[in-house]
């Protein structure tokens, strides 16, 4: 058949129509309404008996126009002499005419008002029902294809590790450095106080530099060889303690260097 359903309806609900036929075709159930497939111009007559016979039911869409026009009372004479199934679906609260008493008072109806786009559902429904091969098979979902990806991660781990591991000793030189020239600071300092130049190098000062520097060095070697990172702990330590640690060597190290080419008194 060319059409599954005939909508039978008044020109004043053809907005109705437009969107209940929308939403039919949606779900794959061909419609024909009279004002989108009888060419301008045409005879009506002409085109809305085979229409009926080449359909699998009538639609009535019921409302106080519909329910005084003479035109659907032929529509539904003539549905029912070809003996295929009406469908009426009340969009007002409107009690049928006796000609349309007569034809559909005992066919069961849905009561689409005052919303009849929340009862689009409903019908197509009992469309399907009396005609199941128009319901829409489910489109099975495609599952994804397993794929091994373990060589993948084995690599993307290791690379994760080796940044790891540089970015560690990266954010080390900094404070190893710092406790390297600490060390030399104190080294020099008993150098100065075996010529009498205390005074003039502030060993003292630098001693304590490298006390300080010499905890925080083992503090990076132990991280590293216990296995427990933290960027939150490392990160903000090293970056206030490594560039002052580097400043302060270099100033030291100037200061210490040329006092220490200096004679002693």
């Amino acid at each position: 058949m060319a059409h599954d359903v005939f909508i039978s309806y008044s020109m004043k609900d053809q907005k109705v129509v437009e969107g209940l036929s929308a939403y039919l075709e949606q779900n794959g159930v061909r419609c024909w309404i009279a004002y989108r497939d009888i060419p301008i111009g045409s005879d009506w007559a002409e085109f809305i008996p085979p229409a009926i016979e080449n359909s699998r039911a009538l639609i009535y869409v019921h409302s106080s126009s519909s329910n005084v026009s003479q035109e659907i009372n032929k529509e539904i004479a003539l549905c029912l002499k070809m003996q295929h199934p009406i469908i009426p679906f009340r969009i007002q609260d409107v009690d049928y005419s006796n000609a349309k008493a007569y034809h559909l008072q005992t066919i069961n109806w849905i009561d689409a008002f005052p919303n009849p786009e929340k009862h689009f559902g409903e019908l197509l429904s009992k469309i399907q029902n009396l005609f199941p091969e128009l319901r829409k098979e489910a489109i099975p979902e495609e599952k994804p294809v397993p794929v091994n990806t373990k060589p993948d991660n084995k690599q993307g781990i290791k690379d994760v590790e080796l940044m790891k591991i540089l970015s560690i000793i990266g954010i080390a030189l900094a404070p190893l450095s710092a406790g390297l020239f600490g060390a030399y600071y104190i080294v020099h300092a008993l150098i100065a106080l075996n010529k009498n130049m205390m005074a003039r190098a502030n060993a003292k000062g630098t001693t304590l530099f490298g006390l300080i520097c010499f905890p925080f060095l083992l503090f990076i070697c132990l991280i590293i060889l216990t296995n427990k990172f933290s960027w939150d702990v490392l990160i903000p330590t090293t970056f206030i303690v490594g560039p002052f640690g580097l400043i302060y060597s270099i100033i030291w190290i100037a200061k210490l260097n040329t006092l220490a080419n200096k004679p002693g008194k």
